[in-house]
């Protein structure tokens, strides 16, 4: 069956706060002001109080006071902004996560949008852009964040709140944009091009069984790994539960080992898949409480506990791997056949040593900042890795290899977009990929042909993807100029520079059924797929 693919869908609700008319017609905004030590105090008129409990995560994972405070900002016509009325300060809070509800006096039945951004006085004031929701619930209205994760990421003194809720294509989500880039927005060794990214993937040691020691390194996420700042490990997969007030609403967020992650919803105790799931997620209850969690995607199962840390993981082919650990710190990792992974960490929880059952040995040492410095394999053999950027200290510039020698360097911007990929020193002119980005959000490579190269993106679900190229995309497999997308950011019409197009169909579960090539005019084959 031939499909038609649109662009539907509403925009991405941004922002833990929301807005709706106050008596005179000017919105109002729900705004949060705290941080982790020293949470601002509240307005003096408890009527301008909503309390909402909810889990709340600051920097380093320490869980905040779990009754934060929201209150309404009364009136406040955009054109008054720059008169600073006097509102306290706004503190820095670099990560949180938890959900938003509201309960409003009369029924409202509309999309809400409202945008204000403002400094005072040194204060730092968000950013807000929002599209809410209205919902009923017996006869009671709610505008509901609904308890989807949140991340609080700063431009100059400027702040910008959102929620991940994935209806809508328009906004990057930047954590859904961690993990090694897609088709046609990588540059150099790689470089994702849409968000300014630096992804690095390091493997040290293959085992049987299906053991592994490999590094992810995402310059878009400082926070601390299992290998220092910005460092996952193959195992760093988990889930986060976030209950929202009302018991009907909670979220799950799936982060992977590659540092990206996916959200997804539960209402009335049912999982709901975003739209753009690539499998399916389980919730195991006991006794009406949660047990634990199960994914599942193509031939692979992982179990996680109920704490979210992963358990068990499974494949189709028989390859079973389990996990120990000792609180959040993961000690041993065994096979089928009982082989097993040993691991020690530092003071702050970082990897220092992996063990084998053979007696090999993997050390990794760090710098004073929290940086993974170098790793000592079982010869004695060591490979460095540099953090030169004084402005970005966590982020990666360069590899030295065991021999001594410098073979990849990086340099970024004053906003921390990685802006030059190159093989060897900085200098070098081999595999040389230079980046622009530009104020409508496209971006130009120039790499060895010394050509520049325009590069747009199409936003689906938060995900930046390929969206037009001016020259060949050498990134991809075959003659790529553009490509658009269906409503759950499959790839829908692919066409090359001479005008061919190519069809994707796609199941239910984003599984690829039918690809048809067009090879010439009026000339054109298909590939169908069947899923077990």
């Amino acid at each position: 069956m031939k499909k038609r693919s649109t662009f539907g869908g509403s925009l991405l609700a941004l922002l833990l706060l929301t807005s709706i008319s106050g008596d005179h017609g000017v919105p109002q905004a729900l705004g949060r002001y705290y941080d982790c030590d020293n949470p601002f105090e509240p307005p003096p008129d408890p009527d301008e109080l909503v309390w909402l409990p909810h889990r709340t995560f600051c920097v380093g994972d320490q869980e905040m006071d779990s009754n934060p405070s929201f209150w309404l900002i009364d009136d406040y016509p955009q054109e008054d902004l720059a008169d600073c009325p006097e509102r306290g300060t706004a503190r820095k809070l670099q990560e949180t996560s938890g959900g938003c509800w509201w309960e409003v006096a009369s029924p409202i039945d509309a999309e809400i949008n409202y945008q204000e951004t403002f400094t005072c006085n040194g204060n730092i004031y968000p950013s807000y852009y929002i599209r809410g929701h209205i919902e009923q619930y017996n006869q009671e209205f709610f505008l509901i964040c609904p308890g989807y994760p949140t991340q609080t990421h700063y431009l100059n003194i400027a702040a910008k709140f959102y929620v991940q809720e994935p209806v809508g294509p328009h906004e990057i989500i930047p954590e859904k944009n961690l993990g090694e880039p897609r088709c046609g927005i990588s540059a150099g060794n790689p470089v994702n091009i849409a968000t300014g990214n630096k992804f690095h993937r390091a493997s040290d040691a293959t085992f049987p069984g299906g053991r592994e020691i490999t590094r992810f390194y995402n310059s878009a996420d400082v926070s601390a790994g299992a290998f220092g700042a910005g460092w996952r490990s193959r195992y760093s997969r988990k889930i986060a539960y976030t209950a929202s007030m009302t018991p009907r609403e909670a979220s799950i967020s799936l982060i992977r080992d590659d540092g990206s992650v996916n959200y997804w919803r539960v209402r009335d105790a049912e999982v709901v898949a975003p739209p753009d799931a690539r499998g399916r997620l389980e919730i195991a209850r006991e006794g009406g409480a949660i047990a634990g969690f199960r994914y599942h995607e193509r031939g692979r199962t992982e179990t996680y506990g109920a704490d979210g840390r992963l358990l068990l993981l499974e494949r189709s082919s028989g390859e079973r791997l389990a996990f120990d650990y000792d609180g959040p710190r993961l000690l041993a990792v065994t096979d089928a056949s009982g082989r097993a992974l040993q691991f020690e960490h530092d003071e702050d929880g970082r990897i220092t040593q992996i063990g084998s059952e053979d007696g090999s040995f993997w050390n990794y040492l760090y710098d004073a900042v929290g940086n993974l410095a170098s790793v000592q394999g079982p010869n004695g053999e060591i490979r460095s890795y540099h953090y030169e950027d004084v402005v970005h200290p966590h982020a990666l510039t360069g590899v030295t290899d065991e021999s001594g020698k410098r073979i990849r360097s990086w340099a970024y911007d004053a906003a921390g977009r990685a802006v030059l990929s190159v093989f060897g020193a900085t200098d070098s002119e081999v595999e040389r990929y230079a980046i622009t980005y530009q104020e409508d959000g496209s971006a130009t490579t120039v790499g060895p042909t010394q050509q520049p190269v325009n590069h747009s993106f199409e936003i689906s679900h938060g995900v930046a993807r390929f969206g037009t190229v001016s020259d060949v995309c050498i990134a991809c497999d075959r003659d790529v100029a553009a490509i658009t997308y269906d409503q759950h950011g499959n790839p829908d019409i692919v066409t090359d520079h001479r005008g061919n197009a190519s069809d994707y169909d796609y199941s239910p579960d984003n599984l690829l059924l039918n690809l048809t090539h067009a090879i010439g005019a009026g000339e054109s084959y298909s590939i169908q797929n069947e899923w077990d």
